[in-house]
C-alpha cells in the first residue's frame, strides 16, 4: 500500500510571541487509526529517509506496519517486514548488535502476551532474535547503554514489572536484577541528569498495590539504582520526555499522566533540573494529559525545545518562549484517543514533521519559514587510556540555532577505521545523518569512558546533534591504541583465577606466570599505552614468554588440575595478542617514518612467522618473533635536545649497537631534512649535534634507522 502526499491544510495566524509563523499541513488522509497503539520514526534501511512504525489495533485486528519513506512524497507499507501485531504496547528502535542497521523492540497483546527483539536483516525483512524477554502490556520500554561497554540494553515496564536486561553482546540478554519498582501503564526514559556520564531512568505507573509513582533512578556506575526520592507526583497512564528547555547544559524533563493526589486529576509538568540532584517545578501553563504522549522538538527552528503533547480527546504544541513559560499555538491539531505523538523531519528541509496517531492517524508537513542547518562537527578529540577504561573527550561545537550548551553528542567507536563495532551511533558515519530523530547517545556530555576494551586499535569519532535532531558531520577520525592496560586487567583476572586454585603444584606454577606477567607491566619498560621503551622494550617480550611457558606447562600437563582449562587458553590467546599488537604499531610507525625497506620487510617477516607459529600452536604462540619484528621497526629513542654553551643542540639516541640513523630535523613536523647520519656504539648509543640550531626558531628532531 501506498500513499501519496495530500494537502489539507491546517494552520494558524502569526502571533508576535514566535520567531516564525508556524504552518502545518496535513499529507496522508489514507494512514488507518491505530487504537491502543504506538510508534517511532527511524531509518531502517539506510537510504537517508526516516520511516516509520506504527502499532495498535485497527479494522484489520492487531497489527505493527512499517512504512517505508519514499522519498518523493509517498509511503509504502512494507508486508515484507515479519513483524507480529500488537496492541496496548510499545515500540523502540535501535542497533542492539552494532552493525549499523536498526532493530526492533516490541511489544504487547497479540492476543497472548510479547517482548520480542527483530534483527534487523538488512533486505526490509525482520527476524526475532528470540531474546527470552517476558511478555508484557499496557507498557513501556528504552534502549540504553547503562554500563557504558557500547551496546544498548533493554529496560521493559508492564503488568507490575520493571526489568532492566543486559546487552551480552552476543544476541543474548540477562536479566540485571536492577530491583526497579514494578509497574503497569506507566513510561520509562533514559537520561543522564546529573551529566556523570552513566543513563539514568526516569519511570513512572502504577503498582500492584495501585500505587502511583514517579521514580527517578540514579545510575550508581556498578550496575545497581538509587532512588533519588525526588519528590515526584505519583502518575499513572502516563508520558515522560527528556530535554533541556532552557540550554543550560542539565536535562529537564517532562511529565504527565493521572494522579489522585490533592485531587488535582490529570497533570502536565515540566521540571527543571536545578545541577545539584534536585529538580523544581516550572510551573509551566499546560493542559493536563493521561493516556498520551509526549515528545520535545523545535519546530520553529529557534534553538529551544518545544514540547508536542496528547491527552484524551486533545493535541496541543506549546511554543518554548525562552524565559520558563510555554504559550499553546492552537495549532488546531485532532484529539485522538488514546494519541501518540513523534517529531521526524521527513523529508530533511530542514522543518519537523508530526506524526499523530490514535482513532485516527495524521502525518503533518512542518511549512514553517524558518530552516535548520546541521551543527558544526565538535574538535579537539583527544584519549586517556588507564586500567579502569579509557575516556576520549572533544570540544564544544556549534550550531546557527540550538546555543552551544544545548547540544547533544554522539559517539562512535570501532575495530576497524570508519567502523562502529563497539558503539553504534545509530547515524551515517560518512555524512552524520541521524537514523533517530532523538538526542545523541552521549547526551550532552564531552567525553565518554568505555570500560576493559580488549587489546586492539580502536578507531572513533564523535558528532554534535542539535534541537532539531540534525546532526553535524563527524569529527575527523581519531584512533586509541589498548595494550598494557588490557595487561593490566589479565593480571587481575590471573591473579582472581590463583584465589580458586588449591593443588599446590598448580598454584606454585600460577604464581610464576603472576610474577613474570607483573614484571612486564613495569612502568620504565612502557612509554605510554601501546609504545615500549626502546632499550628495555624486550624484556616485556622476554616476560611474557616466561609467563605463557608457566600457564601452557598447566594446560598442556594431564596431570595438573588444569589440563586444558579453556579459561587458562584465553589468558593466552590475549598476552600474545598484545604482543603481536606491539609490533604491528611499531611497524605502522616505522613506515611512516621513512624507515628503510629493507627493515620494514625483515620487521613483516617477522611477524608473518609469528602469526604462523600461533595458528599452528597457540602455545608454541611465537613471541620471539613478534619480539624481533618489534625489534627491527621500534623507532630510536631521541633524548630531549639540550642547548650547549657554543649554541649548538646536542642530541643522544638510544638504538642497537651498530645500528645505522639518518637524523633529521623540521620547523613544522611535516618537512623533513636529513642533517647527519651516525652509527651506533656498541651500547647502542648515539651522540650528534646540530650545529645550524642557533640560526632557527624553532627545531624538532627525529632519528630514522637504515
Amino acid at each position: 500500500m501506498t500513499f501519496v502526499l495530500g494537502a489539507l491544510l491546517v494552520s494558524f495566524g502569526a502571533s508576535t510571541a514566535f520567531s516564525a509563523t508556524p504552518v502545518f499541513t496535513n499529507v496522508n488522509p489514507s494512514l488507518p487509526g491505530f487504537f491502543g497503539g504506538s510508534g517511532t520514526w527511524g531509518d531502517y534501511d539506510n537510504d537517508g529517509r526516516l520511516d516509520f512504525l506504527l502499532t495498535g489495533y485497527t479494522d484489520s485486528g492487531m497489527v505493527a506496519r512499517l512504512y517505508h519513506n519514499e522519498g518523493s512524497g509517498a509511503f509504502t507499507w512494507n508486508t515484507n517486514a515479519g513483524l507480529q501485531g500488537v496492541y496496548n504496547g510499545a515500540v523502540a528502535w535501535g542497533d542492539y548488535d552494532n552493525d549499523g542497521r536498526l532493530d526492533i523492540l516490541l511489544t504487547g497483546e497479540s492476543p497472548g502476551l510479547i517482548s520480542r527483539l527483530y534483527h534487523n536483516n538488512g533486505d526490509g525483512t525482520f527476524t526475532d532474535s528470540n531474546a527470552g524477554l517476558p511478555g508484557l502490556s499496557y507498557s513501556a520500554v528504552a534502549l540504553g547503554d547503562y554500563d557504558n561497554d557500547g551496546r544498548l540494553d533493554i529496560l521493559l515496564t508492564g503488568d507490575g514489572q520493571s526489568l532492566l536486561y543486559h546487552n551480552n553482546g552476543d544476541g543474548t540478554f540477562a536479566d540485571s536484577n536492577a530491583g526497579l519498582l514494578g509497574v503497569s501503564g506507566g513510561a520509562v526514559a533514559w537520561g543522564d541528569y546529573d551529566n556523570d556520564g552513566w543513563l539514568d531512568i526516569l519511570l513512572t505507573g502504577i503498582t500492584a498495590a495501585k500505587d502511583r509513582i514517579s521514580r527517578l533512578y540514579h545510575n550508581n556506575g556498578d550496575g545497581t539504582f538509587a532512588d533519588i526520592n525526588a519528590g515526584l507526583p505519583g502518575v499513572y497512564d502516563s508520558s515522560v520526555a527528556w530535554g533541556d528547555y532552557d540550554n543550560d547544559g542539565k536535562l529537564d524533563f517532562f511529565l504527565s499522566g493521572h494522579t489522585i493526589t490533592g485531587g488535582s486529576g490529570p497533570i502536565s509538568k515540566i521540571y527543571h533540573n536545578n545541577g545539584d540532584g534536585t529538580f523544581t517545578d516550572s510551573h509551566a501553563v499546560l493542559l493536563g494529559a493521561v493516556l498520551g504522549s509526549s515528545a520535545w522538538g523545535d519546530y520553529d527552528n529557534d534553538g529551544k525545545l518545544d514540547i508536542l503533547l496528547t491527552g484524551v480527546f486533545f493535541t496541543q504544541l506549546y511554543h518554548n518562549n525562552g524565559n520558563a513559560t510555554f504559550t499553546d499555538i492552537s495549532a488546531g491539531f485532532p484529539g485522538l484517543y488514546p494519541g501518540f505523538v513523534a517529531w521526524a523531519d521527513y523529508d530533511n528541509d530542514g522543518r519537523l514533521d508530526i506524526l499523530l496517531t490514535g482513532g485516527d492517524s495524521r502525518l503533518y508537513h512542518n511549512d514553517t519559514g524558518s530552516f535548520n542547518s546541521v551543527p558544526s562537527a565538535p574538535t579537539g578529540l583527544s584519549a586517556t587510556v588507564q586500567r579502569e577504561g579509557v575516556t576520549l573527550r572533544w570540544s564544544l561545537a556549534s550550531d546557527g540555532q540550538t546555543p552551544t550548551a544545548g547540544l547533544t553528542y554522539n559517539l562512535r567507536v570501532g575495530s576497524t577505521p570508519g567502523g562502529f563495532q563497539i558503539v553504534s551511533p545509530q547515524a551515517n558515519p560518512t555524512n552524520g545523518f541521524r537514523l533517530l530523530p532523538q538526542m545523541g547517545n552521549r547526551q550532552q556530555r564531552l567525553s565518554a569512558t568505555l570500560s576493559h576494551l580488549p587489546v586492539g586499535i580502536y578507531y572513533w569519532s564523535v558528532q554534535a546533534i542539535d534541537s532539531g535532531y540534525a546532526g553535524s558531520p563527524f569529527a575527523a577520525e581519531a584512533s586509541i591504541a589498548i595494550a598494557r592496560s588490557a595487561k593490566e586487567d589479565l593480571l587481575a583476572e590471573l591473579i582472581a583465577r590463583r584465589v580458586t586454585v588449591t593443588d599446590r603444584d598448580d598454584g606454585w606454577t600460577l604464581d610464576e606466570a603472576i610474577k613474570h606477567l607483573t614484571q612486564s607491566l613495569a612502568v620504565e619498560f612502557w612509554t605510554d599505552e601501546s609504545h615500549l621503551e626502546r632499550k628495555h622494550g624486550e624484556k616485556v617480550f622476554h616476560e611474557e614468554r616466561e609467563t605463557v611457558r608457566n600457564i601452557c606447562d598447566l594446560i598442556q600437563n594431564r596431570e595438573s588440575n588444569l589440563h586444558g582449562d579453556p579459561i587458562l587458553q584465553g589468558f593466552v590467546d590475549r598476552l600474545i595478542r598484545v604482543d603481536r599488537l606491539l609490533a604491528s604499531i611499531a611497524i605502522q610507525e616505522a613506515i611512516a617514518a621513512g624507515v628503510s625497506e629493507k627493515k620494514i620487510e625483515q620487521a613483516q617477516e617477522f611477524l608473518a612467522k609469528a602469526d604462523a607459529a600461533f595458528g599452528n600452536d597457540r602455545c608454541a604462540n611465537g613471541i620471539e618473533e613478534y619480539r624481533d619484528a618489534w625489534k627491527r621497526a621500534a623507532r630510536a629513542k631521541v633524548s630531549p635536545p639540550i642547548r650547549l654553551a657554543n649554541g649548538r643542540v646536542q642530541l643522544e639516541i638510544v638504538g642497537e649497537a651498530g645500528e645505522q640513523f639518518t637524523i633529521q630535523a623540521s620547523s613544522n613536523l611535516k618537512d623533513w631534512v636529513t642533517i647527519g647520519t651516525r652509527t651506533a656504539t656498541a651500547e647502542g648509543l648515539v651522540t650528534f649535534e646540530d650545529g645550524e640550531a642557533d640560526r632557527q626558531p624553532t627545531r624538532f628532531y627525529r632519528a630514522v634507522s637504515q
